[in-house]
């Protein structure tokens, strides 16, 4: 991966500005509308796919969670908290991260 990015907000929204400005990053979101918190990951990118073991460990994570919808194109999972949600989207970061390139 380039890059990545994660959003915090109210709504999914976002989600579709983001895809449009970064075609070729996943997409990342933490919604939180004062009541429940949830989390996004989109992992198709418009230039290439994770990698595999990449994908792997962030479906762990999310299986790991509880709560989740996982399927090809994209990871929901129900938070118990808006701390919850962020310490998700901190793990998935952690996992985006690592498979960066280093040069």
């Amino acid at each position: 991966m380039t890059g990545y990015q994660s959003v915090v907000g109210d709504s999914w929204a976002v989600a579709h500005p983001w895809r449009q400005a970064f075609p070729d990053e996943p997409f990342l979101g933490v919604r939180f509308d004062g009541r429940a918190a949830w989390v996004l990951f989109e992992p198709k990118t418009a230039a290439r796919p994770l990698p595999p073991p990449t994908l792997r460990e962030i479906r762990r994570v999310f299986e790991e969670a509880g709560e989740s919808w996982i399927d090809e194109h994209v990871f929901i999972h129900e938070a118990s908290s808006l701390g919850a949600g962020h310490r998700l989207a901190r793990r998935v970061v952690c996992i985006l991260r690592s498979d960066a390139p280093t040069d």
